[in-house]
């Protein structure tokens, strides 16, 4: 869901071209057609998948809820959404804690230590668009091709990032496009312009020193250093277990320490409900119904 301003307005710019191409009526209109037909594709399993799991093609917005029997109560969802919300301004506060802007603070003091999420990103961005800036500034041409459209879509996608859910995970898709835009810009002002020989190389080189300064801080090493020394799968670690009945009579087990099942029985979940029960008494492949989270309410 986080993917959506950024994914509509694209796909509303890309329509847009298409109609515009220079290509014959009939042309024009297989494309669009094509371009209708792999939207579906690729949006219509993943509406469905959450119509199987919550009843709502879009969840967590409640909006064109199914009416099946398990679908998850609009007011447990609308929670969800306030704690996403929150969880992504301040992992480790209430709720309450992270309204009006007082989390702002905290939340750019982590976010900016974050190199490959933010810093990486954000030096590449103010690195193209002073290049650019400064060929504007001596009246030099700056490139202006259609495709510094896609900033329209990334930047939109980076501020309903922000206002949603923070967190710099969940606005890599908008950061990194607008980043790579941005430095496109600023190559292409570049290139041919008043900067000529070394100073392109100069440009360019600190944008691969980015990259690379970028690619160490994911700390790829150790992680295949691990898999490359290990003779066998590790055992999953073993959470000791609570058992919690719910008002259906169903048996649900609880982790005693953090949010993590690992192999447990099933059902197992850090979060009990007590109105949980089978849709089938008999098979719990058919999943589950509820009427809400009471002790996620009576918690945050």
């Amino acid at each position: 869901m986080s993917t959506i301003v950024f994914a509509v307005i694209a796909w509303c710019l890309t329509l847009g071209r298409l109609h515009f191409i220079k290509q014959s009526a009939r042309g024009r209109k297989l494309y669009i057609a094509g371009a209708l037909v792999l939207s579906t594709l690729i949006l219509f399993p993943w509406c469905l998948r959450g119509i199987v799991l919550t009843g709502y093609p879009f969840y967590p917005a409640t909006a064109m809820g199914f009416p099946v029997d398990w679908k998850y109560p609009q007011d447990a969802a609308r929670l969800y959404v306030a704690l996403v919300h929150s969880w992504g301004r301040n992992p480790d506060a209430r709720i309450a804690d992270t309204q009006g802007y007082l989390w702002l603070p905290g939340w750019w003091h982590q976010a900016i230590r974050n190199r490959s999420a933010i810093q990486v990103p954000l030096a590449i961005s103010l690195a193209g668009l002073a290049v650019a800036v400064i060929h504007r500034l001596r009246r030099r041409r700056v490139s202006t091709s259609r495709w510094l459209l896609i900033l329209v879509p990334s930047l939109a996608g980076v501020v309903f990032w922000f206002l949603a859910s923070p967190d710099p995970r969940f606005g890599q898709f908008a950061i990194w496009t607008t980043a790579g835009t941005l430095a496109t810009w600023g190559i292409v002002s570049v290139d041919g312009g008043v900067f000529q020989g070394r100073y392109v190389s100069t440009v360019l080189a600190g944008l691969l020193g980015l990259l690379l300064w970028c690619l160490i801080s994911f700390g790829w090493k150790q992680p295949y250093q691990s898999m490359l020394a290990a003779k066998a799968p590790s055992p999953l670690p073993r959470a000791g277990l609570t058992v919690r009945q719910t008002g259906s009579g169903l048996k649900v087990y609880l982790p005693m320490q953090g949010n993590q099942c690992w192999d447990a029985p099933l059902p197992c979940t850090p979060y009990p409900d007590d109105s949980l029960r089978l849709r089938d008494r008999e098979n719990m492949r058919w999943g589950f119904a509820s009427e809400g989270r009471p002790d996620l309410l009576y918690r945050y």
